[in-house]
């Protein structure tokens, strides 16, 4: 990878980096996880989860204010 420009990249590092925007993507989208994880090799859908979402934190705050939200909106 050295020598197309990437220095201290690995290749797995660029698949890492392709399925966890799709993953993401599909989410986002309602798409059917399992065609991310068939298109990727898993068995199951629950490795590309695992190893792949890191949109998690984000959904769980986004949970939260929204649950904040509506606990204020209920107590007015």
């Amino acid at each position: 990878m050295q020598k197309l420009g990437y220095p201290g990249i690995r290749p797995n590092d660029f698949r890492h980096y392709c399925i966890t925007d799709l993953t993401n993507f599909a989410i986002k989208a309602q798409i059917d996880l399992k065609c991310v994880s068939d298109m990727v090799g898993h068995a199951n859908v629950s490795t590309t989860l695992d190893i792949y979402n890191e949109s998690r934190s984000d959904q769980n705050q986004r949970l939260g204010m929204l649950l904040a939200n509506r606990n204020r909106l209920s107590a007015a």
